[in-house]
């Protein structure tokens, strides 16, 4: 589907446009240099990050569930693109690298880096922020994503309602991430 602005700043929508029901007026706003989206448990707002010291995109997303599900997806489509286009932009081998950086969630001051958030992780779950070294800052509100917090409580499942064996008989295949078995959960046929 194609969805353009006109002079107007009405969405032209083509191409079954009941599909696209959130992307009018009233739920979706867009101007020169961003774009706002409203509704119900989801506020999202992308601005251009004004600064003179820093570049970059700033993602704004109403706290709970719904906002961290859309950043991450947002997050997680952004990197996949710029690795998929720009090979080398985020695994440090250039000059002009892509950082992802988080402000701190308690002073919006300090900014923590992707990278520095995974390195803390190893050892705590949560991290020290230098503007208020006596309120730790928890690394679940930074990275979400890899606290798998963005998605739906009944796809997280304790690892004894698996059930599986790991045998040549139930092996599916394999992959960068290892090997994938026929297993049980709750009675359903899953791939472990």
């Amino acid at each position: 589907a194609v969805v353009s602005t006109q002079s107007t700043g009405e969405l032209k929508l083509e191409e079954n446009p009941a599909r696209y029901e959130l992307l009018t007026e009233k739920y979706l706003k867009v101007w020169r240099r961003g774009l706002s989206f409203s509704h119900h448990n989801l506020h999202l707002f992308i601005l251009p990050l004004d600064e003179e010291d820093r570049e970059g995109i700033n993602f704004v997303v109403s706290r709970g569930y719904m906002g961290r599900r859309a950043l991450c997806h947002i997050i997680d489509t952004i990197s996949m693109l710029v690795e998929d286009w720009y090979p080398g932009l985020t695994s440090g081998l250039c000059e002009n690298q892509v950082v992802q950086k988080i402000p701190c969630p308690e002073c919006r001051v300090h900014i923590f880096t992707y990278d520095e958030c995974l390195q803390v992780l190893a050892d705590s779950d949560d991290i020290e922020c230098p503007n208020h070294p006596d309120t730790l800052v928890k690394l679940a509100n930074l990275i979400p994503d890899i606290y798998l917090s963005d998605l739906e409580r009944d796809s997280l499942h304790n690892y004894g309602e698996i059930e599986y064996k790991e045998t040549a008989e139930t092996r599916l295949g394999g992959g960068a991430f290892g090997r994938v078995y026929r297993g049980m959960l709750r009675g359903q046929p899953v791939a472990v």
